[in-house]
């Protein structure tokens, strides 16, 4: 079981400080392989930018492997800095231009069977991502708040289970391999007698499901509650006491609870964002 996330703007809502403290603190990977510490001009230190998992292959075929490459890489949405606080050394580079950087990787210089993109950017952008790289095989995305799925042109599946983990998205796929010998025509010597080039060529074929699974009968884990009740509560009194010291001129503020001051807050902040991208969206 691998259990990851796919950094997304609201990783950014309390600042770079603070964003670091987690990323170091963690015990699983963050990905988001167009997230840049401008300063350095690399990825933002604690980020992972992509990783390759070997699965035991159940075909027992002489051509097929005995293990197959999944490789994972994450892309973030641009629009972070006027929908959250990342700050002026954090930069979110071009999702297209740098999804091709890492498919170069994983197919050509690793030789993955399987490319998996988490992405937390709108359906729109994705749509566009699978369109521009076919190399990509899977999309498990987030940002947007309703529940999506879709093949592209070229199979590719894209899979988002909206917000708040109302869902959780399952996927299987059923995974065809051959090795082929190929023949170089253009290698072939006519008048030496040398055998004409040949080379190993592999053919994957995906065929995926997909499940969408409601998680509204699901109880919470007591642990957790405990967790962030005790979060919840200490937030509660820290923004309280914060505008009651600065806002006693807003009456309105007071008597709420955390989520609806937030939202009072920050609503005013976001009405000119690209097309309503403050989305949550699950992380992957």
């Amino acid at each position: 079981m691998h259990t990851t996330i796919i950094i997304s703007q609201h990783e950014f809502d309390y600042g770079e400080d603070i964003l670091r403290q987690h990323l170091k603190s963690s015990t699983f990977p963050w990905y988001g392989s167009n997230v840049y510490d401008k300063q350095t001009n690399q990825l933002l230190q604690g980020i992972t930018n992509m990783s390759i998992h070997s699965i035991p292959s159940t075909n027992n075929s002489s051509s097929s492997p005995t293990l197959l490459k999944v490789g994972i890489f994450g892309i973030t949405t641009t629009s972070t800095p006027s929908l959250s606080n990342p700050g002026p050394n954090i930069s979110f580079q071009n999702i297209i231009s740098t999804a091709q950087n890492m498919i170069s990787t994983l197919k050509k210089e690793e030789g993955v069977h399987i490319v998996v993109a988490l992405t937390h950017v709108h359906t729109h952008q994705d749509e566009l991502l699978v369109k521009s790289i076919p190399e990509i095989d899977l999309v498990l995305g987030g940002h947007d708040h309703d529940p999506v799925s879709f093949q592209s042109l070229n199979s590719t599946l894209v899979l988002k289970c909206g917000q708040n983990g109302y869902w959780v998205g399952q996927v299987d796929l059923d995974v065809e391999y051959e090795v082929m010998m190929m023949t170089l025509q253009e290698e072939k010597v006519i008048n030496g007698g040398i055998p004409e080039q040949r080379i190993k060529q592999d053919s994957v074929q995906i065929y995926p499901s997909w499940y969408m699974h409601s998680t509204r009968r699901v109880s919470n884990d007591p642990m957790i509650d405990d967790i962030v009740l005790k979060y919840r509560t200490q937030a509660n009194e820290e923004l309280m006491n914060s505008i009651k010291d600065e806002k006693e001129d807003e009456p309105f503020l007071h008597g709420l609870e955390l989520d609806d001051t937030l939202a009072t807050i920050v609503q005013p902040l976001n009405h000119h964002d690209d097309g309503g991208d403050g989305g949550g969206g699950g992380s992957v």
